[in-house]
């Protein structure tokens, strides 16, 4: 019974930590088992290869990696991705060089992932402990938590725009909210 008191009285807040802090756990966990650091370095990582040609004023590659998929144009290399997850690992290039720690930025992004979605939920009027559980089920309980186990170039991109499509609903939401309520 006491218990049960206990959950009644806790405030929206309170849920939200509660459920990033098993987020955190489960990253803790998953990592630990797969006996990975966060601070964990994918080679699978053309975003950092991008970034630091960036660096050096560069577009192009300076060589070859034979186990990445590149594009190849008038003797030069290029990353055939699409550049914009290469902003966002610019930062840890700057601190850590080649050997960033991708694995970690794509654990931020499923945990941003989660604070976008509990916002979104909150933006659909779900009570305190709805909104935290479900957006703990959408990004914990999908494939989004595997691919941010991984620092590559793939896994980045997908976690990046898992995390990109709940911003652009979540801002949907707020404009639609106001011409609602006018």
């Amino acid at each position: 019974m006491r218990i049960r008191s206990a959950l009644k009285k806790m405030t929206s807040l309170q849920w939200f930590l509660f459920f990033l802090l098993l987020g955190l756990c489960l990253y803790a966990l998953l990592l630990s088992w797969l006996r990975l650091s966060p601070l964990t370095h994918s080679p699978w990582d053309s975003y950092s290869l991008q970034a630091q040609a960036w660096l050096r004023g560069r577009l192009s590659l300076e060589q070859d990696y034979s186990y990445l998929e590149l594009a190849y144009f008038k003797n030069k290399i290029f990353v055939s991705f699409p550049p914009v997850p290469s902003i966002f690992i610019l930062p840890l290039v700057l601190i850590f060089g080649g050997k960033s720690p991708n694995t970690l930025l794509v654990v931020l992004y499923g945990l941003s992932s989660f604070i976008a979605a509990y916002a979104l939920c909150r933006k659909l009027k779900l009570k305190d402990f709805q909104a935290a559980f479900w957006a703990f089920f959408l990004v914990f309980g999908s494939n989004l938590l595997e691919c941010s186990l991984n620092g590559g170039v793939w896994y980045q991109a997908q976690a990046l725009s898992f995390l990109f499509c709940l911003l652009s609903l979540l801002f949907l939401e707020s404009k639609t909210g106001k011409k609602r309520s006018a």
